[in-house]
């Protein structure tokens, strides 16, 4: 708070921390600048060899669609919601995991027991291999309570995963609803679970929205854009 006001520039990932930098917490508007997240995955193509050895690990039939997200397993990226999501479309072909670590993951399998979720939704703690796991998903799903612009929704996109993610923050800034990818409600798993079951039950629709996340992280989200906006803003700091 000391230093604040001695910044000469300050960047933002999204322009909803920008909005919570300078109408929160009082930085200028003047010094501080948006500069989207960019991937380097983008324009990947998913690896078939990977998916098919994860689904393998996995034991998944032939007809199971394979829900995912990445991501600490904290309060903030809501795995609770998700989880009760999951106890909602029981009927469905579907299974889940979670991959991250972090201080929630004793309350998660308390939820998972409770809920008799042990074979549906599976906790895999950290990994290494995200882009492997991200070739074996067939939905991507991100249940946070808040983000600002998450790599892990952007990773997931520039594969052409078709994408579930809560109506919060910076999120909204890169899904167009329908278009690229579904939003729901925040802290509602009733929500999540009609979602999941609009692409569970609609191959078409999977392909249209993988496609439309796809093309938006190529066009709007690349690594190299994001390093030219930085270099822009380095320059005109630097300029007499």
């Amino acid at each position: 708070r000391m230093l604040k006001n001695s910044d000469d520039l300050l960047i933002a990932e999204s322009k909803a921390s920008r909005d919570f930098l300078v109408n929160r917490m009082g930085y200028a508007a003047g010094k501080t600048k948006t500069i989207y997240n960019g991937v380097d995955i983008a324009g990947w193509p998913i690896s078939k060899l990977d998916r098919q050895q994860k689904r393998l690990e996995l034991r998944l039939e032939a007809n199971e669609l394979l829900i995912g997200t990445t991501g600490r397993l904290d309060e903030q990226k809501g795995h609770k919601f998700l989880i009760d999501a999951m106890a909602r479309i029981k009927d469905q072909p579907a299974r889940c995991v979670i991959l991250g670590e972090g201080p929630a993951r004793k309350l998660l399998e308390e939820r998972i027991r409770k809920l008799r979720l042990e074979k549906q939704v599976l906790l895999l703690g950290e990994c290494s291999d995200i882009t492997s796991w991200l070739s074996a998903f067939d939905i991507f799903i991100l249940p946070s309570l808040w983000e600002g612009l998450p790599n892990s929704l952007l990773e997931a996109m520039a594969l052409g995963l078709p994408v579930i993610a809560s109506s919060v923050d910076g999120v909204c800034e890169v899904i167009r609803d329908g278009q690229n990818g579904l939003l729901a409600a925040p802290k509602s798993s009733s929500a999540l679970a009609q979602r999941l079951v609009e692409l569970l039950r609609d191959p078409a629709l999977r392909v249209r929205l993988g496609a439309g996340a796809k093309e938006t992280v190529v066009d709007k989200f690349n690594l190299m854009g994001m390093i030219a906006a930085y270099e822009d803003a380095y320059a005109s700091l630097a300029a007499p």
